[in-house]
């Protein structure tokens, strides 16, 4: 349905701000610290993929340009609007990729999934090819954790708004040919305590160095 080339948007806000559901748990140096190290494996897994290229918005691009380091494919960009929300992030992604030629395919995700790679990322442009937009939901079935699309059939954006089932019913309203995973490259996402425990015990990472280092 459609080749040509292909990109991730992947919205970042301020390390020293992540994970506050975490902070009964982690001090601020182990929350960005593990926020960092997420978002690095994120980046990896799209530089290793067959993306032409991934793009980073950030309240803080600075912050987040000194980890892209060897990520040629990685482009940082600021907020339009400075803590504008995920969703005013991503139209931001957008709005520079409407400057690409063709109609590329963009696939949206956070910067804290510890399961994802490259061949997972592979797989969904494939299936890109043959379907207008594609969507995988958190583990808990309320956020959307992959959101991937042709550039010109985009959807309205619902995140941080029980975002899975808006943006399932708004692909069907639009009559959007849409193909629903439940990949655990996608699924799992880092929020909270729970999480934290799920990914450590997967990963066999006994503490929290661990776990960064096994990312």
């Amino acid at each position: 349905m459609n080749g040509g080339s292909s990109y991730a948007i992947i919205p970042v806000r301020e390390f020293e701000n992540s994970k506050l559901r975490l902070a009964a748990n982690l001090t601020e140096p182990e929350r960005s610290a593990l926020t960092k190290a997420l978002l690095v494996h994120v980046l990896r897994e799209v530089q290793n993929s067959l993306l032409s290229g991934g793009l980073v918005v950030s309240s803080d691009p600075e912050q987040v340009s000194e980890l892209i380091g060897k990520f040629q494919k990685i482009q940082v960009i600021a907020e339009s609007s400075r803590h504008g929300g995920v969703n005013s992030a991503i139209y931001d992604g957008i709005s520079v990729l409407k400057q690409i030629e063709g109609d590329p395919r963009i696939l949206l995700m956070p910067s804290d999934l510890p399961f994802l790679s490259s061949k997972a990322i592979n797989k969904v442009i494939e299936l890109l090819r043959l379907n207008e937009l594609v969507i995988n939901p958190s583990i808990k079935k309320d956020g959307t954790n992959l959101l991937a699309f042709i550039r010109s059939k985009c959807i309205r954006l619902y995140y941080d708004s029980d975002s899975y089932s808006n943006h399932v019913r708004e692909a069907k309203s639009d009559n959007l040919k849409i193909k629903i995973i439940e990949w655990k490259e996608f699924s799992h996402d880092l929020d909270d305590i729970s999480d934290l425990q799920t990914i450590k015990r997967q990963l066999k990472a006994d503490s929290l160095q661990s776990l960064i280092q096994a990312l």
